[in-house]
């Protein structure tokens, strides 16, 4: 029987948050991908809260390919607040 493509990115995003990463209730999620792989990615938020994320944060780092030189920021306005919050108050992490 074949599938839709809509049903085997749903499929494929549930393996990855229940196998692949693991996650647990409660648990946070954070999520580094390119621009291309969006469709996957909001499959892979919506599981994350089925699977009982208490928070999942994306970044697509498109702007570094993109952009001209001092056109744009490298990273979205409030992105280094998302992470420090992500990391529990911290000091911010990059993730490369």
């Amino acid at each position: 029987m074949s599938q839709s493509f809509e049903e085997q990115l749903r499929r494929l995003a549930e393996v990855t948050v229940r196998v692949g990463v693991g996650l647990q209730p409660g648990q946070k999620l954070f999520i580094n991908a390119n621009l291309e792989a969006r469709p996957l990615t909001r499959r892979v938020v919506e599981e994350a809260y089925k699977a009982g994320s208490r928070l999942v944060v994306t970044r697509h780092p498109v702007l570094r390919r993109t952009a001209q030189p001092g056109a744009l920021p490298l990273c979205p306005t409030g992105f280094f607040r998302r992470v420090r919050y992500f990391y529990g108050g911290g000091p911010a992490q990059g993730t490369g």
